[in-house]
């Protein structure tokens, strides 16, 4: 079994055809924008594309990450603006393609609207990796990309993620299912090797000019960041030197102030450790890579022979992505993706809410096989938490469902509320495994009703 487990985890092969935008363009659907116009002259535009796991994309960067208010504050005293562009959700076959046709779809009509103002991609998590392809698949509108804490090495990635791989012996399997899934995510049947072929280190001929921001080692050379490894800058930096920059924020030591990095924030919560980055440090290196970005936008502009500043925002009523304000809403995640149901029938889900104000309240509840659960009612306090742990009292005829299967997926659908706040709904898959009585349970009633049938 352990054999097997470590085969789903092999990287595919690389594919003889490189992708390209016409590949995507198709399948693009449009997006809404989010933009915070720069203080004073607009010198550059930074696309900002939000984390989720390439399965979130909806949540915005300022909502899912308190610390990327000050990086957009600073930006925009530089004299850059920020568009926050949107995918649609993910976590499902083929998704990933799908997400990067949106984005780049969106990107074009951000040039379109912008046509004399050099832009740079900014990616947060997944989002590192998804705007890194953006600057390979169109690199006539992107002059340079910002990987904050993204995966640009797929392979070591899967190698890397603790979260991913589990991190005892009794998550292996588990974290072998995670894999599987994710990469199930980039593959389709017209490319079952997508995970390869959608990693920035097959392409790193036709990528540009990059900035990598990672979260350092911690003081006992452990891992500070579980999710995406340390290594992934580095990784890149050695295929291309002349190209890359690569900056390490390292971990707080308690009773610091702290400004997080991409994972740090929420590695705290899910195992206690320091979390977080020297402020001093952090705010240095997000500097850093503000000014980076506006000489990326100097050499582009120098290139293009300067025309007039176009507008800070686009005109009212242009074509194509609507522009809204920022919107001030809620934001709710799933934090589980295999779970068993307890002698009570009753399945432990791990939620985490943002941009709450003073609560977040909302219900959950599980379909499987079309069969609705009933909705259970949460609450979290921000100030103590963004996590709540909801019990899921799954039905006797979805139990039913799962005493005749090893494992079924069940369709989490969640709501989430807070004051001063849009509502939101959102949902998610987790897989639901069974366990020993059920299994059990199922073969007394398989042999009650042959030994009915016999008489």
């Amino acid at each position: 079994m352990l054999s097997l487990g470590l085969a789903a985890a092999l990287p595919a092969a690389a594919s003889a055809d490189a992708p390209t935008w016409a590949e995507f363009d198709p399948a693009g659907l449009p997006q809404p924008v989010e933009v915070h116009p720069a203080t004073g002259e607009q010198k550059m535009i930074m696309v900002a594309i939000p984390g989720g796991g390439w399965s979130a994309g909806t949540n915005t960067l300022l909502e899912l990450y308190g610390y990327m208010d000050w990086w957009t504050k600073l930006a925009q005293s530089k004299g850059i603006s920020i568009h926050v562009i949107t995918h649609r959700q993910g976590g499902f076959s083929g998704a990933v393609p799908l997400e990067i046709a949106d984005l780049g779809d969106a990107l074009g009509t951000i040039r379109q609207q912008n046509p004399n103002v050099p832009i740079c991609v900014y990616g947060l998590s997944s989002g590192g990796h998804l705007a890194a392809m953006l600057q390979i698949l169109r690199p006539d509108i992107t002059t340079c990309v910002v990987s904050d804490g993204g995966p640009l090495d797929m392979d070591a990635f899967f190698q890397d993620s603790s979260e991913l791989r589990g991190i005892t012996l009794g998550d292996f399997f588990q974290g072998q299912t995670a894999q599987t899934q994710v990469r199930d995510w980039f593959n389709t049947p017209e490319h079952p090797d997508n995970v390869s072929r959608l990693s920035p280190s097959t392409q790193t001929g036709r990528i540009g000019d990059l900035f990598a921001i990672e979260a350092g080692r911690n003081p006992d050379n452990s891992a500070a960041d579980r999710s995406v490894g340390d290594r992934q800058g580095e990784l890149i930096r050695q295929r291309i030197p002349a190209r890359t920059t690569v900056r390490y924020v390292h971990a707080a030591r308690d009773g610091q102030e702290s400004l997080p990095t991409a994972h740090n924030l929420y590695s705290s919560f899910l195992d206690g450790s320091p979390g977080g980055a020297e402020a001093t440090e952090a705010r240095q290196i997000y500097g850093e890579a503000a000014d980076w970005m506006l000489k990326q936008a100097a050499k582009w502009t120098a290139a293009q022979n300067p025309a007039p500043a176009a507008p800070a925002t686009p005109p009212p009523g242009a074509a194509g992505l609507p522009t809204v304000v920022k919107a001030q809403k809620v934001a709710v995640a799933l934090r589980a993706s295999n779970v068993r149901p307890d002698s009570r029938g009753r399945v432990k889900l791990r939620l985490r809410c943002t941009g709450a104000t003073t609560s977040c309240k909302g219900k959950v509840k599980a379909t499987i096989s079309g069969l609705p659960s009933r909705s259970v009612s949460y609450s979290i306090t921000p100030r103590r938490s963004t996590f709540a742990t909801v019990r899921v009292t799954l039905t006797a005829r979805q139990l039913a469902v799962l005493a005749r299967r090893t494992s079924v997926v069940a369709r989490v659908q969640m709501t989430a509320a807070s004051p001063q706040r849009t509502s939101v709904r959102s949902t998610a898959n987790v897989r639901i495994r069974r366990t020993a009585a059920l299994a059990r349970k199922n073969a007394a009633a398989k042999a009650a009703a042959a030994k009915r049938a016999s008489r």
